[in-house]
């Protein structure tokens, strides 16, 4: 019969292992899901009168983002905020990301904006 201290190494073996694992697999999710975008203003099909409108939202695991082919800040928590000029109109949003490892994200939204 393994003896009291026998047990509790055992036990505290398994807990290390188990929170290593549970580490190992926190850092690989980053790396194995590639990069993620949510815009959360405008929704799609979202109808404007003004010349402009903001669009907003938040990454994760992003390196860069583009929206219409323009750079756009994002702040260390992956928030990202940008005004847009849009014609009468419809027009298509789009926004690309891209993570360290060269995987692209793109979301479009399609917005109308009524002529005045």
């Amino acid at each position: 019969m393994p003896s009291f201290f026998s047990m509790i190494k055992i036990i505290v073996l398994l807990v290390l292992v188990s929170t290593g694992g549970w580490y190992l697999y926190r850092q690989a999710r980053n790396i194995i899901t590639g990069p993620s975008i949510t815009i959360e203003q405008p929704l799609n099909g979202a109808l404007i009168t003004t010349p402009s409108i903001e669009i907003s939202g938040y990454g994760e695991n992003i390196k860069s983002l583009t929206i219409n082919g323009r750079s756009v800040f994002i702040s260390e928590d992956g928030q990202f905020s940008e005004n847009v000029l849009l014609p009468p109109g419809y027009a298509i949003i789009t926004a690309v990301t891209e993570d360290r490892f060269d995987r692209e994200q793109t979301i479009q939204r399609i917005i109308y904006r009524e002529k005045i």
